[in-house]
């Protein structure tokens, strides 16, 4: 891994490695950087890159979406990213990490949309993005997901019962782990789930649900 600190010469190094196509460059972290260049450059070699905490912005994210379609695992955690606009047009990734960015319901919808038809995506991450009930839809979209934080989300029980009848019908036979802590999920939310649990449809689920009970 490649870590790319805001010194000039490393952005120049990254930059002239990237567009030789280097093979050895597979995966790259950004470290701290003041600002965050939105040249469109070709990210042919690289298999990872983790951008988390720096402020890549809705423009960022808007050009990376068109610079980064071999990749397959992206953190943009804490990257001032908030537009539904910016999710739309993302590639096919396994993983991809959007922590701490205030995306709201609509771009929780708009991140469902985009990932309804990407059976490449495996892990999913939006703790503490602002989500409400509409996070329901990252669930029933992404019925391919192995793993799908909804940290800090105030989904509520109405939509932790849609996800327990989700459950139910089987339509999430590949998730292993689910993180709710944090919810807002009351009584009846945490009978829905729990109820639907205890019948085994979804045997190697994992669901965390610490700091959540009211």
């Amino acid at each position: 891994m490649a870590w790319l600190k805001p010194a000039h010469q490393g952005v120049e190094d990254w930059n002239s490695r990237l567009k030789a196509n280097d093979p050895t460059l597979t995966a790259i972290h950004v470290f701290k950087a003041r600002k965050f260049g939105h040249e469109e450059v070709e990210l042919f070699g690289l298999r990872q890159l983790d951008l988390a905490r720096n402020p890549v912005g809705n423009s960022g994210a808007e050009a990376l979406a068109q610079s980064m379609q071999h990749l397959e695992a992206v953190d943009l955690s804490e990257c001032s990213i908030s537009a539904a606009e910016a999710l739309r047009e993302k590639p096919p990734l396994e993983i991809l990490r959007l922590r701490g960015n205030r995306l709201g319901d609509q771009g929780a919808e708009a991140l469902a949309e985009a990932i309804r038809d990407d059976t490449a995506l495996v892990e999913l991450d939006v703790g503490s993005c602002e989500v409400g009930p509409s996070g329901v839809e990252l669930i029933a979209a992404g019925t391919h997901l192995r793993k799908l934080s909804l940290f800090d989300s105030r989904i509520g029980d109405e939509a932790v019962k849609r996800m327990a009848a989700l459950m139910q019908a089987e339509a999430l036979t590949a998730l292993l782990e689910l993180e709710l802590s944090g919810c807002g999920i009351g009584p009846p939310g945490m009978t829905a789930l729990f109820d639907v649990l205890q019948t085994g449809v979804v045997p190697a689920l994992e669901v965390r649900l610490m700091r959540d009970c009211r």
